[in-house]
């Protein structure tokens, strides 16, 4: 099955970044070389805006240039956002970003501005969260949780219920790696403070969430895919490395994309297009076993030569290795 490498997770001048949606995606397309592509733009972090508050018609700029860059085949777009939402530890918001499926989808900007988040007992988590689910909750879309771990705008997951199901998890960005506390790469705010406890990928797994795994770049220069070190804020340390997001899919079209990361069938790396093909008792990369066999067989097979350190997996050889394990 084909792998697509796409970059799903960046900011444009339409909020607190650099370069219009146009030029964002011609990056994508033309100077990274992605296959697909997502402009999330935080539309509750607007710095030209009084209240931080997105407009509608910038809404409808993110989403005319997601349509006109959509070319079947050739370069897939998503049309996505960035927002604001419950982090279940009292202290600061959560940030995820929602995916649609189509052209369109409920601009599902809050109320307040983003500020609100910080000042204490300004609002009730619990009715922001069903607020923001409602205007969603009808419509074929994804939602990622990004930069779990970030002390300033992450998510604790063993108090995040699991009525509210995340369909994906950010894992590296140029933020930082969210795999574990002891990850290399550490998420650190302006102020050097460390990552938040409680929200790594592996606590995710603990709480009982099924997420996918992704990775992206975070941009703020509105260069998705690039390994530009850009330190153009300072409310947090950034890494030069641009996550990647590798999807298995039978076609290069917005529903096989769509597909491919509803289903978990995706995977992240720190920015080599390593080719992964993973299965155990012989179920593809996302799959939950129904029953917890007496004995596994996992197979996994891996192309390409890692510039980074990796796990077991993956291969140190330019040819293409594969093995088989039981345990």
């Amino acid at each position: 099955m084909p792998v697509y490498w796409g970059d799903i997770h960046g900011q444009s001048e339409l909020s607190d970044g650099r370069r219009s949606p146009a030029e964002y995606y011609a990056y994508a397309r033309d100077e990274a070389k992605l296959d697909f592509c997502a402009l999330t733009d935080h539309i509750d972090h607007v710095p030209a805006s009084r209240l931080g508050l997105m407009a509608d018609e910038a809404w409808g700029e993110i989403k005319a240039a997601a349509k006109q860059f959509h070319d079947p085949g050739k370069f897939v777009t998503l049309l996505g956002f960035e927002r604001s939402v419950p982090s279940w530890d009292g202290n600061s918001p959560g940030s995820v970003c929602v995916y649609y499926r189509r052209d369109d989808g409920p601009f599902a900007r809050p109320r307040h501005p983003q500020r609100d988040w910080l000042r204490p007992r300004a609002l009730n988590p619990g009715a922001e969260m069903r607020e923001f689910w409602d205007t969603i909750g009808g419509t074929d879309r994804l939602v990622a949780v990004v930069h779990p771990t970030s002390a300033r705008q992450g998510y604790t997951w063993a108090a995040a219920p699991l009525a509210y199901p995340i369909d994906l998890v950010e894992i590296y960005s140029k933020c930082g790696s969210c795999e574990a506390p002891d990850a290399p790469f550490p998420v650190l705010d302006g102020a050097g403070k460390g990552p938040r406890p409680g929200g790594s990928v592996r606590d995710a797994l603990r709480a009982g969430f099924h997420p996918g795994f992704i990775a992206g770049s975070g941009t703020h220069l509105g260069m998705p895919g690039s390994n530009v070190w850009e330190n153009d804020w300072a409310n947090v340390a950034r890494y030069d490395m641009s996550g990647l997001t590798a999807v298995l899919a039978d076609e290069l079209s917005r529903d096989a994309i769509f597909d491919a990361l509803k289903n978990r069938r995706c995977y992240a790396t720190m920015g080599e297009r390593i080719q992964l093909l993973f299965t155990v008792n012989g179920e593809p990369m996302g799959s939950v076993l129904s029953a917890a066999p007496s004995a596994r067989r996992q197979s996994a097979r891996s192309t390409g030569v890692p510039q980074t350190p990796c796990s077991p997996i993956s291969s140190h050889t330019a040819h293409t290795p594969s093995f088989t394990t039981r345990c």
